[in-house]
């Protein structure tokens, strides 16, 4: 069988990960006999060279979202042809041609999320959003396989449209075991990791550390992509905020990142939209104590794990992160559950139930 991965969209977060682990464990695939994968090369640099996975771009797929469409509608299939690919799986959701199979995985929640989308509302991002709404239903329409990352969103899209393929299967991403651990310093610093978009819910976060500055010396690091910063600065001076302890960081590699999180005391997970959570399932995996949204999927992920909080409610989340100041075997004891919780989420595992969900179309009739 040969696999072709469609990864033209896939650049960062959980998406890329996802890739990134799928391909690490093909070494122990003996079904399907050669994966060619179509991405931006900064995303081709992230796999590791591995016999009979053949990394290919495309001068389209390294210029903007326009052009990466451009390539999928009109270049896509004729390479499908031309490989004499038996499946092609497109990571980021959607497709536009039509052929036979192909299976998707959807990674993104926010088209999904009408009271997330009113943020948006007057601006580029809003008809961005719109059109990749449209795209995914129509995709999820017409695949002859999906794979959902957990089963909030699969019943969420299934109360939306009615799937044409029964092939539908909930693989949630995997980690590999972390072999570092929180040393828990006491020094009350807090880190948040995710982008600046309005939905990561920040300034209720910045208003719940000012409310825990009046008791507590708080330090608290955001890492995101910087170029995004800018207007969250703008909302931060227009609710007083700019005489917190916060610093901003930008976009770490990924073992860097993990290095940088366990020299914190808390981990603070404050969004409000997700599909699946990769950057939180990491602080579980890295033993931190985690201040977590109750909102599905987070809720579910992690479940005894952390200290859930309403995470449009300052004096929630303030709460939440005071009982860790105040116990530090708190810390230990909702570390050492949320680490046993990310042991159920296995990289090798998801690798395995994901090749086997895609050689099922090998000659399937369809």
């Amino acid at each position: 069988m040969i696999l072709l991965i469609d990864a033209s969209s896939t650049k960062t977060g959980g998406a890329l990960t996802h890739l990134v682990s799928l391909t690490k464990y093909y070494k122990y695939e003996k079904r399907i006999k050669k994966i060619i994968i179509y991405a931006p090369l900064k995303t081709l640099k992230q796999i590791k060279n591995s016999h009979n996975i053949i990394k290919k771009t495309h001068f389209l797929l390294n210029s903007n979202v326009i052009f990466r469409l451009f390539w999928q509608i009109f270049f896509l299939k004729k390479i499908c042809i031309k490989e004499k690919v038996n499946c092609l799986f497109v990571t980021c959701g959607y497709y536009f041609m039509n052929f036979k199979p192909t299976v998707i995985i959807p990674q993104n929640f926010l088209p999904f999320d009408e009271k997330n989308i009113d943020n948006y509302k007057f601006s580029f991002q809003y008809i961005r959003i719109y059109l990749l709404k449209i795209f995914l239903l129509n995709s999820l329409k017409k695949a002859d396989g999906i794979i959902f990352l957990n089963n909030f969103l699969k019943n969420f899209i299934k109360k939306k449209i009615k799937f044409k393929t029964k092939s539908v299967d909930v693989i949630p991403h995997g980690i590999e075991k972390i072999n570092i651990k929180n040393s828990f310093k006491n020094y009350n610093e807090i880190i948040y990791v995710s982008d600046f978009e309005k939905y990561k819910n920040h300034i209720q976060l910045f208003k719940a550390i000012k409310i825990l500055s009046n008791k507590y010396r708080i330090k608290l690091t955001c890492i995101g992509d910087l170029k995004k910063v800018n207007e969250l600065r703008k909302t931060m001076k227009k609710f007083e905020l700019n005489n917190i302890d916060i610093y901003f960081k930008n976009r770490l590699e990924r073992k860097k990142l993990l290095s940088f999180c366990i020299q914190k005391d808390i981990f603070v997970f404050n969004s409000t939209c997700e599909n699946f959570a990769i950057t939180l399932l990491e602080g579980m995996a890295c033993r931190m104590p985690i201040v977590c949204s109750n909102l599905e999927p987070m809720k579910s992920m992690i479940g005894n794990g952390g200290i859930l909080v309403d995470c449009f409610k300052p004096i929630s989340i303030s709460k939440g992160v005071e009982k860790f100041i105040k116990s530090k075997n708190l810390r230990y004891k909702k570390a050492r559950l949320a680490y046993k919780r990310s042991l159920n989420f296995s990289e090798k595992l998801m690798a395995t139930k994901t090749f086997k969900f895609l050689y099922s179309f090998n000659k399937k009739k369809l």
